[in-house]
């Protein structure tokens, strides 16, 4: 045993597990992103998505072990803290993608500021890398880095959910819920809980696991989740804004698209961004007779109950 207070590779051989498991997962978002087809953007971007966090995540976890290794063996040396910072910065690149999609495809910022002040985080941890006399401060802003972050995906997440109906609300608490169980086990790996003896090394790459696996389960639904909210809050899910005038919906999956966007993109593509139903010219009036026909039916129910209460 070295200067770590546990047997280091115990800890080491359950994380190359943990990292082998999501290697697979990585994989599997990966080849999901090739195979799907490029008519349907929004799961190509959501897939590619995943695939990017889970792809740093691993590189977190490839740093932190190293970082580990040369602890036990030269305990609080200049490379330790430079395997360390290091791994906080992939961290934050792999949380940066997941407010990145959020902000431009789901609350459709123009300017990305969060992205932006999540970067500021990212560029001040790669400064201080260099800077090993400094380790505590680092530390003390990758913290705030990570926690801010996850504090945004939750607020993103409570936005669209507020949009969306009970079932799509029901998994993307789950998905929610499993990134916290991740950011748990990040927390329960820190030196007071192992080296105390609180908290089992293998505890953490258990929870890593789980969590990850119940975060990317649900991707096909959550996918929905997103479609979803784009038509109830009436935002063309070409150029992600508002839609002033006629609404013109998919026959399949009754997402939402501006007169111009749908004229002039969908109509040229002839096929819908998010089912991949093939549309064709003369279903323009269809699609803009069934919106309106909808509307009126809506409101016709509408009165109608208010007769009834009446």
């Amino acid at each position: 045993m070295g200067y770590l207070a546990y047997p280091v590779e115990q800890k080491i051989f359950a994380w190359l597990i943990a990292i082998g498991y999501l290697t697979v997962l990585t994989g599997f978002f990966i080849y999901k992103t090739i195979t799907t087809q490029k008519e349907l953007k929004l799961q190509r971007l959501y897939l590619r998505s995943i695939a990017i966090f889970l792809f740093f995540y691993i590189c977190v976890r490839i740093a932190f072990i190293f970082s580990d290794i040369e602890r036990d063996l030269h305990n609080y040396s200049n490379l330790y803290i430079h395997l360390v910072l290091i791994g906080y910065s992939f961290g934050l690149l792999a949380f940066l993608q997941l407010v990145y999609f959020g902000e431009k495809y789901l609350l459709g910022f123009q300017h990305h500021f969060l992205t932006f002040i999540l970067s500021i985080f990212y560029v001040m941890d790669m400064i201080l890398i260099f800077f090993p006399q400094v380790f505590l401060t680092s530390r003390i802003l990758s913290y705030l880095g990570h926690y801010s972050t996850i504090s945004i995906i939750f607020i993103i997440f409570l936005i669209v959910l507020i949009r969306t109906s009970k079932k799509a609300q029901q998994v993307a608490f789950l998905s929610f819920l499993g990134l916290l169980i991740a950011a748990l086990s990040a927390f329960l790996e820190s030196d007071f809980f192992i080296t105390s003896g609180l908290v089992s090394p293998l505890i953490s790459p258990l929870l890593l696991v789980i969590g990850l696996t119940i975060f990317t389960l649900p991707q096909k639904i959550m996918v929905r989740l997103i479609i979803e909210y784009y038509t109830n809050k009436k935002i063309c899910l070409v150029h992600r804004g508002k839609i002033k005038g006629k609404i013109y919906f998919c026959q399949t999956c009754f997402v939402c698209y501006c007169q111009n966007c749908f004229e002039n993109v969908i109509l040229k593509e002839k096929l819908c961004w998010s089912c991949g139903n093939a549309i064709e010219a003369k279903n323009i009036e269809d699609l803009k007779l069934f919106e309106m026909e909808e509307m009126v039916t809506n409101k016709e129910k509408n009165q109608e109950n208010k007769k009834i209460k009446i």
